[in-house]
């Protein structure tokens, strides 16, 4: 588990700036809600565990954007019940950013109608 929430909110994931850290973070994002849903029933704060993980990196203000996507990532990917409780909180902190980065994590955090 480690392993992958570096690969979520990691400052430098690669060497070069090609490298798609986007797309790695996407992955690793998705791998761990997946475990979650898969083995939660027998480690039953792992959860709550990794929600406070990713909150914290997102509430950093010394973490780059690309982190903090990661962190929003990895929250939406753990589902409704790691997202609605920390909504308001997210939101809130974007809400003066004016970024790339921070188009996409509202995109992730704002219903579609």
């Amino acid at each position: 588990m480690p392993s992958m929430i570096t690969c979520i909110v990691g400052k430098r994931l690669g060497h070069r700036l090609s490298d798609n850290h986007w797309e790695l973070g996407d992955f690793s994002a998705n791998l761990v809600g997946l475990v979650c849903r898969r083995f939660g029933h027998v480690y039953h704060n792992v959860q709550n565990r990794l929600t406070k993980i990713l909150i914290h990196a997102f509430l950093d203000p010394a973490k780059s954007f690309t982190q903090h996507y990661g962190a929003v990532q990895g929250i939406s990917a753990l589902g409704p019940s790691a997202v609605e409780p920390n909504q308001c909180k997210l939101i809130l902190c974007l809400s003066h950013a004016d970024c790339i980065c921070c188009l996409q994590i509202r995109l992730l955090l704002l219903p579609t109608s």
